[in-house]
């Protein structure tokens, strides 16, 4: 059986992220995306967590990626793809850039396509690790 579609394009997406090529990671989000990452709600120790809507939302996220971490190893394992959803399971090792800290932890990443757009992510890092990380 081949791969599902929608497993494919968060594959690509995933490669665009490792390239660096926000355009390419942008063209395949639905205008109205929402994007998620932590709480929800935001933190006030992690300035990545929160809540982004829009591709000027998500560009804001990945500004914010790319102020506060360096990525020693973002690695996209597993794959679980049905119907609408699919669920990422990644490794990551990463530094801290405010504080030097690293933090190694699993990621849950949970994607929702319609029409072959991205309209909804929802990412569960490790909220200990990362709180640890930006503490200083």
């Amino acid at each position: 059986m081949g791969k599902h579609k929608n497993t494919v394009l968060v594959q690509a997406i995933y490669g665009a992220f490792l390239r660096g090529d926000l355009p390419a990671i942008l063209s395949k989000l639905d205008d109205k995306v929402e994007w998620i990452e932590g709480n929800p709600g935001g933190s006030d120790v992690v300035p990545t967590f929160g809540t982004y809507k829009g591709k000027d939302g998500v560009g804001q996220f990945f500004q914010k990626i790319n102020d506060n971490l360096e990525f020693k190893v973002f690695d996209p394992h597993e794959y679980i793809g049905q119907y609408d959803k699919v669920i990422a399971l990644v490794r990551m090792e990463l530094t801290i850039k405010k504080t030097g800290k690293a933090v190694n932890y699993e990621n849950v990443m949970v994607w929702t396509i319609k029409d072959g757009k991205v309209t909804h992510f929802r990412a569960f890092p490790d909220s200990a690790a990362n709180v640890a990380g930006f503490t200083p």
